[in-house]
Order: C-alpha cells, then structure tokens, then sequence
C-alpha cells in the first residue's frame, strides 16, 4: 500500500500558473536551512513565518508612543489602532491571493499577525518559493514551535511554612516589609500551561476574581476554560514551577514560593506545545479582554522562559517587532538567558538582540545558596552575537536549585535560567506596585543599575550588571508623584447607522489623588456627534475609581456610517492644579463579527475520547491525516483502548460538481478545506451541558468551496459519562440554505478511514466494513485472525434512515494518483446502500449518507450521526439503537431546562441565518444558566415588531424562527435580553 505521508504532485503546475502574476524582479530572503528542506522535497508542506517588508518603513511604536509622553491607557488605545490598520494595509493583497492559493490547495492555512507584521503560513515548498518573488514580502523563516529552554537539574521538593532563601537574597522580604507585595499587579507566562487548581497559585488567577477566563487563560489547543498543565508539551510542569516563583504563596500554610505573592496573574499554553504559535500569545497579552480602551486587563510583565538556539536561526529578527510593540504597551518583556554555558556568544534568540541596552532583557542564572554568588556554569553568557559586542545578559537572578510549585499541588527544585526569569518578573511587579505608571526602560534601567556586581568584577558578559536588588531599584525608579487618570471600564458600544449610544465608563487613578476632575468626550469624526458630552467625577483618591452611570455620555451615529469603520474619540480630562489629559477611545462601528478561528474540543465524558471541530473534520490524532496530537477515536479511554481513525470529515453535495466537504481531496493527504468558520462559530463547548455531560457546539459554512452550495451547517456534539451511552458521541447537524434559492436533492454524509494496524507503511492491511440495516450503522473492522476485534461504527439515528453506505477501496480510489475527486465523492454519497466489502483489498474508507433533501430559501435539515466504538457486532447495533432512543427523546427537546449552574459564563447571541433572507430566519443563542430572557425584533426605527420569546428558559442552546412575509423589506434589529445583560445584531429582509 502506498505511503499516506506522500503528496501527489497532480496539481503542481496550476499552483504555479496561478503564482506567475506575483512574479517580480525582488526576491525574499529564504532561511538556509528552509530553503535547503524545500529545495530536496518542494512538492511537501512546511509552516512558515512570512515577514512583510515595509514593516521598517514607519517609525517604531515604541519610539512614537513614547511612555514619557503618554499613559499606559493612553498609548494602549492609539497603538492598537496603528498596529491593526498597519497590518491590513500592508498585508491586505497577500492575503487576498493566499485565499485563492488555498482553494487550490498549495496553501493549507494561513493567518495575519498585527502585532508583528508577520503571516503565519502552512504550504507547500513550491508555493513559498513564489511567494519569495513578492516585492511586499521581506524575508520567509522555518515556523516551528517555541522551544522551550529546558531546565538542567529538578528534582522533588517538600512544602514548608518558610520564605524561600532565593526571595531573601533579591530583597523580596524587604519590598514585603515596605508593604510591596504586587497588589493589584498583573503577571503573564509564556510555558508549557500551569495547575490552576494548586494552592499556591488558585487564589491568584485572574479568572478567579471576577474577571473572564478568556482575558486570564490563553489555550489554543483544546479551548479548556481552566488552567492545565499541557501533558503533550515534553516538560509538563515547567509553566507551573515558573508561574510559582512568581506570585506562589499558600494562603493555608504560609508556604511562599513567589517575589509578588500578592499579584495575579494570568498565562498562555504555547511554548513546546505543537499546534501553538507563540504570536497569537503576544496578539491576546497585548489586549486580553478585546477592548483597546482599558488596560487593567494587560499584564505588568510578561516573563518567557523559551528562545531558539543560535544553530536555528542566530540573530534573526522573527520576533523583535512582536516584543518591540508589546513593550510600547507597556508590558516589560523579560527572556531566559538559556542554559548553553559557559561559553561565550551563547544566548538564545530572541534574548540575543543588541540594539539598544534594555532589548531584549537576557536574564541569566546564579546559586542562592553559595555566597559570593557566581554565575552558575550552564547559564549562557555574551557578547551578543548580533554585533559581538554588546552586554549580555543584562541581569542575573537566582536560578538554581530553586524550590516552587508543581503539579499534583506539590513543589519540586529546579536549575536553569527559566527560574532566574520569573524571579525578575516578580520584581517588576513590586516596582509596578510603586509607580504604575514607570516607563518599561525605566523599571529595566532601574533593575541594572541597582545590581550587585558579582563573578568577575565590573560589567561583564557572565552576569552582565549583576545580581538584581529590588529594593535598591526602587529607589532608582521615578515616583509615583502626579495625578494617573486612565480609563478601567467601560462599555463596548458598537453603532449601527443612525443609533444613538450612551456610554458608561469609569475613570482610575493609579497616581496621587485629584480634586474637581471633569472630562468631556469629542471627536472629529463626520458620522458621529457627541450630545450629551460632559460629566463631573469629582475628587478621585489614588487606586479609586469614580463613574458616570449617573449621567452617560450620549453620541448618535449618522445614517452614513459605514459598518466596520473604527471611529475615534478624546476623552478631555481636566482637575486640580492644572492638571490635563486627553485620554484617546477608540470604538467600532456595526454589529459585523470578526470571522471565527478554527478551533477544536476534545470529549472525554464517558468511555471515548474524541475531538471535534468547527470546520468539518473530526479526530486530529497524531499521525492521523489531520494531525493536532489530539486523541482521534480512542475507546476505550481507560488505557486498554487504541485510536484507529485516520480521517474523518463532513461531506455535503447536490451533485458531481457541487460537493463540499473536508475530507482529502486530489492532493493525497491534503484535505478540502471547503469549510469556513462562520462569524461567531468558535467552538462554545459546555461541561456538564444541558443535556449531557459534555456538549459542544459550533457553525460553519461551505463558502471555501470552489462551487459552494451555499449551506450554513451548525453542529451540535454530545457525550454521556453513563453507560449505557458512554460508548459513543452523538454529532447533530443542522445544515441551512443560505443560498437564497431552493437546494433540490442535497446529501448529507460522513468518510471515516479506520485503520488496523494504525500508522506505518502496513496502516489498513486488516481492514474490513459491514453494513448493519436494522440499525443504520455502517462499520469497520479488523480482519479475523485477530482476536477480539475492534469494531468502529457510524449511526445514523433520524427516522429516513441511511440513504447510502459504500465501502471504498483506498488503493483503487485514493492511491491511484489523481487522489479523491469530488466527482467520487459524489458517486459514494447518492450510489445507495452496498452493505459489505469485498475482502480482496486490505485498506479501506467508507462513506455513509442521509438525503436525498430539498430544501427551501432559508429552511433547513437535521441529520445527526452516532460515533460507537464496541467489541462486537451485537454490541455496536444494541449502542445504535440505543443512541436512537436517547437522539429521540432527549436530544431533539430543545426546550429542555437545566438548573445546573456549572456552566461557562456569559451567553452568546448568534447572527441570523440565512441573513439576508426571506421570509423565513432562524435566531439562535446560547445561555450559561437558566433565567428569564426575552428575544424581541425592532424595525429601522426602533419599533418593537414581534417578541419571539418572553420567559424562562433552560441553560444550553435555544433556536427561535421568525417568519416576516408580512413585513417589508429593509433592516430590522433583534435583541436578547437576559437578567443581568443584553446585546443586539442586525438582520436584512429582502423579498
């Protein structure tokens, strides 16, 4: 059988064809060491950083919003504005053209990044080599993921009701005495996850005091609303041990393990996790709420204890813009030295670069316990190799045998400069604690020149200025002397043309207390005019906060307003002794969501562990075709069970040349992304759901497709903990004509690839199918000299049954060298019922279908399918029937109440669907907990037109239609109003 990790070439020349119109004279500087892997093999996929050239063009942002000029606040809301509309001008036409590459499948995915100027891309080696001819492109790195500095000693540690001695040795104890603790601070790491649930560091979490878990927990892998630990990462506990150093103290015993045991923190899961990119957690700590008019939400300092070795990619600058425009938010980034001593020109990338005395701030690692206090032999020492002069590290920290938190709420000793780094970040913290609002230069500055000289006398390249003393920077650090106002909270208007918007916010003084403070609210945008505009806070002491509930501010929004447009405002602040500022707002207009990210969920209630996602294709199994390191099908999960499920995707169609699916296609091993993720279609998943104990839910629709239907698919999943349903996960579709014309004859089906054995160049040689009719399952097996074989089914559970099951030879139709067409998908999905296999081939697919279904402008279609894992036929048919009765008498009663508060917070409206439409829509949300709503439509003049539901409702997913055919065309608005909240979207009626 053919290799599954082999790419057919078929497409190669039209990849090219279509490359040729971006051809020019430039050419982007390929890493070495890439282009040598694209150069041997340029038909296989590699990820990639595509750096844009103009990003030198514009003055640094951390040059043109100088904090000695600006507020963190004030330089938070104007940067965020520079940054993302820097990125959409210069990267605007090469996304454009990485879309078509995509539909023709040279590029596999690709996503802009704002806060470096970068574009992260998976594709083919021959597609990046035309890419390389783009005058708007500068340079094309290797992506791989952020290596973490791996610590060099660790051992087990008992807890203790004492201070830690390496604390005592950087003057920790003395900032404490002072009253320093890093109250009201804000942390962030950047590791390998942390245990949220250990009790020197539960009480800390942001998330925990009243904060969102989404602006205190960056996961992109399995979207888990808690902080873990990441067991695929190859050092588990490390994000653990190094947030501890930080702020860990036990409340209970008195154990303190952290410099600011007083501040909270918050923390990203991206470094040796593979699926990360260690730039989407620089984008979420630059703004964690997704707000860019407040600031409590963003971290203090940032602490990274990962870098590349100089082997991989030298002084490169991958990353330096990313930690440049961070830091002009006023985050202090601070990075592990590394631990390749002790020679020299040994510091990792990016804690290598010179260019200034502050960047980036290398962090290296001394013995608190021996006193003179030399550089430990593994912390990586200087010159910077970038230009072979310049000090590094800046500073040293203790770093060896150093005792902190670890998983299973107990402690261990670690050596390495990932230790020494998080001691550092505590200090900030401290010294944040005392000003504020201290520039990031300064509190480093402050760090360097207060350190006591240790190792070799003088500055030198084994410890740099020295060992840290934080009360002596503090004394080196500006006060906290002036009035502080900046903007805490305030609501997020979004206004549509012609509305009319109150605005609440609170003003905080992290500064000296002010009397007598007004602020007036204007703007010089066209579209907007500020009516009500001014309001009296009145005396604002230090670290207190003052609102204008009582008097909003009021700004109508002209009919010309352009959805999309961000509109900016000044906030004028004025006080006593002549004190002024103008604090900058910037708000964006319409109710148009961004697109959602792909994302993932894996369900582990009951005996399976399964993932799912938002864009068709299920499982993501290492080595499987989509291979995320996620469990695939394992059954059972108790560690008897195995994965077998290679593929599995969604497959929709009307006929040979409308099929839209994410399974592979002509590109072997190369999916058809057909699937978009819709606006608002993240993965919300729900543990214990409403009506099961796991649940999750997403929507996407076909509009990648190179002939879209025009569907809009949302997907329900379940699992149950009990038996007897914890052999399967059931997954509902629910899949929508937004084409604006009547679907005739659209089919609805799944391809699953089991393989036995999994992996390997023999992968699929005992591979066998059947075919159970009286339970609508089709299965696959393994061949029967094994002994007690697996069986892997798939149910359909709606009464109409399966309309098509077909076994499919994967040499005959996936490994003949034109892949898989969408002309034999279509040929599996409507050829009706073939019940077995023959036997003369060993490695099989299947495919089974509902349909056919016509479906009507703005109607829609249940089909929902069963995934069973069992141990023979009798057991996988009696799961099916049983997986039926609970789809017929649990799963379908929408309306079903839940009392159980242990839900997600929050709740989510969803936009309409179809929208425009006619005359029918569909309006669906989610609520957390069960309460009272009410769902009411308005027309353009804020008329209510119909309520659609008014009373209590249960936790979970709720769907209401509205039929408008008496109405007239034009904009209507409906708004869900719950006990604590509301929020409003726009549809269009169009006859």
């Amino acid at each position: 059988m053919p290799d599954k990790t082999l790419l057919n070439r078929f497409m190669t020349a039209l990849i090219l064809l279509a490359s040729l119109s971006v051809c020019s004279v430039h050419a982007a500087q390929i890493h070495p060491a890439l282009q040598a892997k694209m150069s041997s093999a340029p038909e296989k996929s590699y990820s990639a950083y595509l750096v844009m050239a103009d990003r030198a063009s514009e003055p640094q942002l951390s040059k043109s919003l100088s904090l000695d000029s600006y507020t963190r606040q004030a330089g938070h809301a104007i940067a965020m504005k520079h940054l993302k509309e820097k990125a959409h001008r210069s990267q605007k036409d090469i996304l454009e053209y990485l879309e078509l590459q995509l539909l023709i499948g040279s590029v596999t995915s690709y996503k802009g990044h704002w806060i470096g100027d970068i574009i992260s891309i998976t594709a083919t080696g021959d597609q990046l080599f035309e890419l390389a001819n783009r005058d708007d492109i500068e340079s094309i790195y290797e992506a791989t993921t952020a290596m973490l500095i791996e610590p060099v000693g660790s051992s087990p540690a008992a807890p203790t009701d004492t201070v830690e001695s390496a604390l005592r040795v950087i003057g920790a104890d003395s900032m404490w005495a002072l009253g320093y603790t890093g109250l009201g601070r804000l942390v962030c790491s950047f590791d390998t996850g942390v245990e949220g649930t250990h009790p020197a560091l539960v009480n800390t979490w942001r998330g925990n005091n009243g904060y969102s878990w989404q602006e205190s927990w960056f996961n992109p892998l399995d979207g888990d609303s808690f902080p873990h630990v990441i067991p695929s990462s190859s050092n588990p506990g490390h994000g653990t041990h190094t947030l501890g150093i930080m702020v860990g103290h036990d409340d209970a015993t008195g154990d303190t393990v952290g410099v600011a045991p007083e501040a909270q923190w918050i923390a990203a899961a991206v470094i040796d996790i593979d699926g990360t990119d260690v730039l989407d957690a620089f984008e979420w700590a630059a703004d964690p709420d997704g707000n860019p008019n407040t600031i409590t939400d963003v971290p203090d300092v940032v602490s990274n204890s990962w870098g590349y070795p100089q082997s991989w990619i030298n002084c490169d600058d991958i990353f330096w813009d990313a930690v440049d425009n961070l830091e002009a938010l006023g985050v202090v980034m601070l990075f592990s030295a590394g631990n390749e001593g002790s020679g020299a020109q040994t510091i990792r990338n990016p804690a290598n670069r010179a260019t200034t005395d502050y960047n980036s701030f290398a962090i290296g690692m001394i013995d608190p316990a021996n006193p003179s206090f030399p550089v430990y032999s593994k912390s990586s020492r200087g010159p910077s190799d970038c230009d072979g002069i310049s000090l590094k590290p800046q500073v040293v920290a203790p770093g060896v045998n150093i005792r902190s938190t670890w998983p299973g709420a107990s402690y261990a000793d670690n050596t390495g400069t990932s230790m020494a780094c998080p001691h550092v970040a505590g200090a900030v913290a401290l010294l944040r604690q005392y000003n504020p609002n201290a520039p990031v230069d300064s509190i480093k500055k402050a760090l360097m020149e207060s350190a006591i000289d240790v190792d070799a006398s003088g500055l030198d390249n084994n410890s740099g200025w020295g060992l840290i003393d934080i009360p002596s920077a503090l004394e080196l650090l500006i006060p906290n002397n002036a009035p502080s106002l900046y903007i805490s909270t305030i609501n997020e208007p979004s206004p549509n043309p012609g509305d009319t918007f109150d605005v609440i916010l609170a003003l905080g003084n992290s500064g000296l207390g002010l009397t007598g403070v007004e602020a007036v609210l204007r703007t010089n945008e066209a579209s907007a005019e500020v009516v009500d505009s001014s309001f009296v806070f009145g005396n604002i002491p230090m670290d207190s906060e003052a609102d204008n509930t009582a008097q909003p501010y009021s700004i109508a929004f002209d009919d010309t307003l352009t959805i999309g447009t961000d509109l900016a405002f000044t906030l004028h602040v004025i006080g006593s002794g002549n004190y002024s500022k103008d604090i900058p707002m910037i708000f964006t207009a319409g109710q148009l969501p961004a697109p959602g990210t792909r994302s993932t969920f894996v369900h582990d209630a009951g005996s399976v562990s399964f993932g799912v996602s938002n864009f068709g294709q299920y499982g993501f199994a290492l080595n499987s075709i989509f291979s995320l390191s996620l469990p695939g099908f394992l059954w059972p999960n108790d560690g008897s069970g195995s994965n077998n499920l290679y593929e599995m995707g969604l497959v929709v169609g009307t006929d040979a040349d409308h099929v839209s699916d994410a399974v592979r296609g002509v590109l072997l091993n190369v999916a058809d992304y057909d699937f978009a993720v819709e606006p608002d279609g993240d993965v919300v998943f729900m543990e214990p759901g409403s009506k099961a104990a796991q649940e999750s839910y997403c929507r996407f629709n076909d509009s990648r497709a190179g002939a879209p239907i025009g569907v809009t698919v949302s997907q329900h999943s379940f699992a149950f903990a009990d038996s007897p349903d914890d052999d399967y996960v059931m997954i509902v579709y629910r899949v929508f004509n937004t084409s604006g014309s009547l679907i005739e004859g659209l089919r609805i089906g799944i391809l699953t690839d089991w393989d036995w054995p999994f992996g390997g160049a023999s992968a699929g040689s005992r591979d066998r199918v059947g075919f159970s009719a009286s339970s609508n399952t089709g299965y696959m097996y393994t061949s029967d000299s094994i002994a007690d074989p697996d069986y892997r089914g798939i149910a359909i559970l709606n009464d109409f049954g399966a309309s098509a099951f077909r076994a499919i030879n994967n040499d005959t139709y996936l490994w003949d060298g034109n892949g898989f067409t969408n002309s034999e998908k279509w040929t599996f999905l409507s050829g009706g019922i073939v019940s077995t296999s023959t036997y003369l081939h060993p490695d099989h697919s299947c495919m089974i279908g509902a349909g056919p279904f016509d479906i009507s402008a703005g109607d829609s279609v249940e089909v929902a399918f069963a995934l069973i894992g069992a141990s023979s036929t009798n057991s996988l048919t009696a799961t099916a029937v049983q997986a039926k009765l609970v789809y017929d008498t649990l799963v379908t009663d929408a309306e079903s109440p839940s009392d159980n508060p242990i839900l997600p917070s929050g709740f989510t409206l969803y936009q309409n669907f179809p929208n425009p439409f006619n005359p029918v829509t569909s309006i669906e949300f989610y609520l957390d907990r069960q309460q009272d709503v009410k769902l009411t439509v308005f027309n353009l003049l804020g008329q209510r037109v119909t309520t659609l539901a008014d009373g209590k409702l249960g936790a979970g997913m709720h769907r209401f239609e509205w039929g408008a055919s008496e109405y007239a065309s034009g904009l209507y608005f409906y708004r869900l109003e719950t006990e604590t909240s509301s929020k409003i979207k726009k549809m269009v009626l169009l006859k």
